[in-house]
């Protein structure tokens, strides 16, 4: 552990910067926990002589540092703790990594050598036990993570920079003083949480940030070239080290974002998302930068690979049969709009807060009523074909992998798809799976994929219309210029459980005295 000698934060001007990257647990590794909730606390209780495995521990710690981190990313916050704790901070039995942790303690033993907790928050930061005692159980560890989150933030907002943070953490605001006039501190902490950034967090989350390591690592040089030099004293006082620590911060800040790159939409030289002309970087966006389209129609004839995608008041409108899409954040402000086309789009998000949320909202700001004009994601693909024929409904999908309803999509992503209304499952067509997932959310709140095809806030008999028109087709006009030519209904004769043939008896949508059987049928076979 490093104990920090804290006397405050001195303010610098230069603004703060920094990832606003979401972060969180995994959906399904949160069902696998406790499903309780302990009062005033943000994460599921476990009594403290409950039994808990490691891997729970870890997971209800990750959820702790969403709960707290703010602007910082996870995996930062995981790192310091680490440092800050030891290793047996993750772990049912810290005893076995660390002596300062005691196993008749366990499972959620603080250090015992002092009173600052697992991310040892000191009396001088102002922050210590500000949220509540540093006991040695669940809540215990949540109000440690909470100060040391709160004290980490309020540092990076005084420094502007990670790496800025990381040191003055360690040291408060006088790190030469620390490091040199009193020999105290960890003069390699810089290096130290680098290396459980790219080894220690990574073992145990699956979470890592090769730029931030890199650059706490440059960062480190640059510390060790005050450490080193010739001319600067040791044993002096603090004001002796101050203007020292000004050019150190100088130095450090000036390294920058950690290793993000924003490439931002000019619109330069023409409307084509692939002309390097039109970037601010002069150069088409790569995977790893942040994308900023705040003006203008872009057209992008290949399918998109970025990280994150931000949209302002300006439309992207995807070239038809550009293919699949991938992004791990998209943000859609204003009137911006993202025209899929007839694209699939896939939102990769990992082991951090599922977007789902958004991107429903997305869809149905741009659903508007059907039109699929708006503003949010959007296709003029299914617009078009709805505008041209009657018999078929298209629309826009989604499925957030984490429901794990439609086959092969993966938890930490969303899978977003123009298609038939009614096919909860994405697979191109709509079917009996799909109606035995609707009758299964009927009059529940619920995604597409539950069977919430207009996007209102329950699955209700306006979902039931739309699957029943579009029973047995295929959304395969979406990729050719005409629509299906055939739309078998389902026989709601049928019990649940039963084949049901394409020849059956059709239900037909049109006229008050179908709309009383079907609403009979609906009544009688989805509980409404």
């Amino acid at each position: 552990m490093h104990r920090r000698e804290i006397s405050g934060h001195r303010p610098f001007t230069a603004p703060a910067r920094g990832r606003r990257r979401a972060c969180v647990i995994e959906a399904m590794e949160q069902r696998i926990l406790l499903s309780a909730v302990s009062a005033g606390s943000g994460s599921p209780a476990v009594s403290p002589a409950a039994t808990i495995t490691d891997a729970q521990k870890q997971q209800l710690m990750l959820q702790m540092v969403d709960t707290y981190c703010g602007p910082l990313a996870p995996e930062y916050v995981l790192a310091e703790i680490r440092q800050e704790g030891g290793a047996g901070a993750f772990y049912d039995d810290g005893a076995l990594y660390d002596s300062f942790y005691m196993a008749s303690e366990a499972p959620w033993a603080q250090p015992d050598d002092n009173t600052d907790g697992i991310m040892q928050v000191t009396p001088a930061s102002g922050d210590y036990q500000k949220s509540g005692t540093y006991t040695d159980d669940q809540p215990g560890y949540e109000h440690a993570i909470d100060d040391g989150c709160t004290y980490l933030i309020a540092t990076f907002d005084s420094y502007g920079t990670l790496w800025q943070t990381c040191l003055h953490y360690n040291t408060g605001p006088s790190s030469l003083y620390v490091y040199l006039g009193l020999g105290g501190g960890d003069e390699q902490y810089l290096a130290h949480v680098a290396s459980d950034l790219q080894t220690f967090v990574p073992s145990i989350y699956a979470l890592s940030d090769a730029p931030l390591v890199a650059q706490l690592n440059a960062a480190q040089q640059i510390v060790d070239s005050y450490l080193d030099n010739p001319n600067i004293a040791t044993g002096k006082s603090a004001s002796y080290y101050s203007t020292y620590q000004t050019q150190l911060d100088n130095q450090l800040h000036a390294l920058g974002a950690a290793g993000i790159v924003t490439d931002t939409w000019t619109g330069a030289a023409s409307n084509l998302w692939s002309n390097a002309s039109n970037w601010s970087n002069g150069a088409v966006p790569s995977p790893a930068n942040v994308v900023e389209v705040n003006n203008g129609s872009v057209v992008d004839s290949a399918a998109l690979n970025d990280g994150t995608l931000i949209l302002s008041d300006a439309t992207l409108q995807l070239a038809a049969g550009a293919g699949t899409s991938s992004l791990s954040s998209l943000t859609i402000e204003g009137t911006g709009r993202l025209d899929l086309a007839s694209n699939t789009l896939m939102m990769n998000y990992g082991q951090s807060a599922t977007p789902v949320a958004s991107i429903a909202g997305y869809l149905a700001s741009g659903y508007n009523g059907g039109a699929w004009n708006g503003s949010g994601i959007i296709s003029s693909t299914v617009a078009s074909e709805n505008a041209s024929q009657s018999q078929l409904i298209y629309s826009v999908g989604y499925a957030d992998g984490a429901d794990g309803i439609v086959s092969g999509l993966a938890s930490g992503q969303i899978e977003i798809r123009p298609t038939l209304a009614g096919d909860a499952k994405l697979e191109g067509n709509v079917g009996f799976g799909d109606f035995q997932v609707l009758a299964q959310y009927f009059n529940s709140p619920g995604g597409w994929d539950e069977g919430n095809f207009i996007y209102g806030t329950t699955v209700d008999f306006g979902d039931f219309q739309l699957l029943a028109q579009n029973f047995g087709a295929s959304s395969s006009a979406l990729m050719s210029s005409a629509p299906a030519g055939s739309d078998p209904q389902l026989n709601l004769a049928a019990p649940l459980g039963s084949t049901v043939s394409a020849e059956s008896e059709r239900v037909l949508l049109a006229g008050a005295a179908n709309d009383t059987l079907l609403a009979g049928a609906a009544g009688a076979f989805l509980g409404s």
